[in-house]
């Protein structure tokens, strides 16, 4: 339906009028893609797949510049559970998808026990952590999935709250329209490019849908 793809334009505009922001109020065609942005996200959709009609402003950014220059970069990607991210949103607490089992070496409880024969030849009991395990109690699996978590750092009285996927960080609103945006196209998963020549940002995509989102630092 073209009317859902009108609706993910309008996700991705600031609706706020001031001197900075008033061409980036509304969607902007040109050469038959129409772009939306919100200073932090990046959206292109071609017009064809659109409902309602777009006009150019000579004054909007140029954001098909900023995504071309960042698919010429060699990149990596790594795949994103729908489901994941629904959780992740609405509990916004909790690590997920962590796909993992009880160690079997000491049994879930992260101890062992072990002999150690001193010099005169006497036996002793020592517990420690599971070498195994490293104390954690279980064993991570690796999965073709990417680990998602909400985190935070301090800076001074203020915390600052981020998803951490694998390494990259993504304010919760920004992953939050990432996420709208697959939902609403029926994405089991959402693939995400990055680049190491380009540690700001990532891509996404969703057939002839383009969404590029920054990464914040921490």
């Amino acid at each position: 339906m073209k009317e859902i793809n009108d609706f993910l334009l309008n996700l991705y505009t600031t609706g706020i009028k001031d001197r900075y922001r008033t061409e980036i109020m509304f969607p902007n065609l040109k050469n038959g893609i129409v772009t939306a942005l919100d200073l932090y996200s990046i959206i292109m959709i071609p017009e064809n797949e659109l409902c309602l009609k777009y006009s150019t402003n000579p004054k909007y950014p140029d954001a098909q510049r900023i995504i071309s220059e960042f698919e010429s970069k060699k990149r990596k990607s790594i795949k994103v559970k729908i489901s994941d991210l629904a959780k992740e949103i609405s509990k916004a607490r909790i690590v997920i998808d962590k796909v993992s089992i009880g160690c079997e070496e000491c049994k879930g409880s992260g101890e062992v026990t072990f002999e150690y024969e001193d010099k005169k030849g006497e036996i002793h009991d020592i517990e420690g952590d599971c070498p195994i395990c490293n104390g954690e109690g279980e064993v991570v699996l690796k999965s073709n999935f990417a680990r998602v978590k909400l985190d935070s750092k301090r800076s001074g009285r203020d915390k600052t709250y981020f998803i951490n996927i694998e390494g990259l960080n993504f304010h919760p609103f920004q992953i939050y329209k990432l996420f709208m945006v697959g939902l609403t196209k029926g994405c089991d998963f959402i693939e995400i490019f990055y680049s190491k020549e380009d540690s700001q940002r990532t891509m996404s995509y969703f057939g002839n849908i383009k969404v590029l989102t920054n990464l914040i630092n921490v």
